[in-house]
């Protein structure tokens, strides 16, 4: 069965109580779960050549068997 390659853009507005700039980010970035996201674009970029997978998978955030 082939394998594709997606980027998917996902975005969330989040309001965060802080001491500063840097720890709202942080605190925003690693607090807000994938459920809050809404998902914007998905774009396909075609099959995996089976000799590129390996590196396609080194580098993806998420791999769906």
């Amino acid at each position: 069965m082939p394998r594709y390659s997606f980027y998917l853009t996902a975005v969330c507005q989040v309001i965060v109580t802080a001491d500063n700039e840097e720890q709202a980010g942080l605190l925003a970035a690693n607090d807000t779960p994938i459920s809050a996201y809404s998902f914007e674009t998905g774009e396909c970029e075609g099959v995996i050549a089976e000799d590129e997978l390996e590196r396609y998978a080194r580098h993806a955030d998420h791999v769906i068997e």
